[in-house]
């Protein structure tokens, strides 16, 4: 329900002060409009009755109720069963009711057990359990709705987008004419620079991560003893170790290879001194630089050249609107409409938000790699290292 929800004043100060990069780096391009919870009762009942024909025999009755949510006492299922013919009929020691619930709100002071011994005790437990489901906040979540920020009334309010935005323009008499510029059209380019702001922070962020994570494999390998590396197999992160996988005689680790290039077993399966011969070798793709270099120019490379450039774009001040860029340009633009301060030319660069491309300098635009890096592939695969 909009009506009730509110931007938290943190967020808001954020939005006044026309820091929108910041919102949508700490809230996301989007968020939870609703949410919907359910919440569910089963009861079964198992009892013995005498037969009409012979009073030695016994027979077995089971009766399942269920209900997604329970009505209101007097009405529905569970209410219109007939609970007192079934316990006349039930033998005294063979009557058993069995409840199951979930996404119930048991910590009301006034809340009843739902435990029952009989059919009069399970109808104060449905009541129990009906006034258990009246907690919206409580339930197990089904679905959710995720929408653009631009389609909040209080964001639209606080970022300005609804506020009339106007700007001069060349008619074809030659003459300077006043225009508005279209709210929807704020909406939409606020909309995609937000998830191009997303993903640029999330490829920022693999960046980074990958740095952490082959630095972290490194240390560990590095503080283990030649004899415990050629003696030890590495865990893949995902697939199950099977000795019968492994490459080597008698289940001893094969020997090292001098070489960079893996053989196809390795890619699941492999040992601790291999892994890190390949984590300090020399990458095949770059014979003059280690993987630890190359990550770590990668990711200064992409947020230099690319990251820091398409934001600072994107902030900018525009038809004299504090930081107006952001909602009056498109990312990607490419200042060939006629004004000369519309492009964007630092953010269009879209292969750039693909994880397998890096900033080439000698051709100032992002490359897509062509082939996969083994010690890449390493890091994702075993790092960190566990044996």
């Amino acid at each position: 329900d909009e009506s009730t929800s509110y931007i938290l004043p943190q967020a808001e100060a954020l939005l006044q002060s026309g820091s929108y990069i910041s919102f949508i780096q700490s809230c996301g391009p989007m968020f939870i409009r609703g949410i919907r919870r359910v919440s569910q009762i089963n009861a079964m009942f198992r009892y013995e009755t005498k037969s009409s024909i012979s009073s030695e025999s016994e027979t077995t009755h089971v009766i399942v109720l269920a209900a997604a949510a329970l009505p209101v006492p007097g009405a529905g299922a569970f209410n219109s069963y007939d609970y007192e013919q079934t316990d006349k009929m039930a033998l005294d020691d063979k009557m058993q009711i069995e409840i199951q619930g979930f996404g119930l709100d048991l910590s009301s002071p006034n809340a009843h057990s739902l435990m029952c011994n009989s059919m009069a005790e399970f109808q104060l437990a449905l009541q129990t359990g009906y006034a258990a489901m009246l907690n919206p906040q409580t339930g197990v979540v089904k679905s959710i709705e995720v929408v653009p920020w631009a389609n909040n009334i209080q964001f639209q309010l606080l970022a300005k987008i609804q506020t009339v935005l106007t700007y001069p323009t060349i008619n074809a008499d030659g003459d300077t004419v006043i225009k508005k510029f279209p709210t929807e059209i704020k909406r939409f380019n606020f909309l995609a620079n937000a998830e191009h702001i997303a993903k640029m922070e999330e490829i920022s962020r693999y960046k980074y991560n990958m740095i952490n994570h082959l630095q972290n494999c490194m240390g560990k390998l590095w503080s283990e003893t030649e004899t415990h590396l050629c003696s030890h197999w590495v865990q893949h992160r995902k697939f199950p170790f099977v000795t019968s996988n492994a490459y080597s005689q008698n289940q001893v680790p094969a020997t090292l290879t001098d070489n960079v290039v893996l053989e196809s077993r390795e890619e699941t399966l492999i040992t601790a001194a291999r892994l890190k011969y390949i984590l300090n070798g020399q990458d095949d793709t770059d014979e003059s630089k280690l993987p630890i270099e190359l990550a770590m120019e990668e990711y200064l490379n992409f947020n230099t050249h690319y990251y820091a450039k398409c934001m600072k774009k994107l902030t900018e001040d525009h038809y004299d609107q504090l930081a107006a860029s952001l909602y009056t340009k498109h990312f990607m633009d490419d200042g060939t409409d006629g004004e000369a301060d519309n492009g964007l030319f630092p953010c269009n660069d879209v292969l750039c938000t693909m994880k397998n491309t890096y900033w080439d300098i000698a051709q100032n635009k992002c490359v897509l790699r062509q082939v996969d890096r083994n010690w890449e592939k390493m890091v994702h695969n075993f790092c960190s290292p566990e044996y």
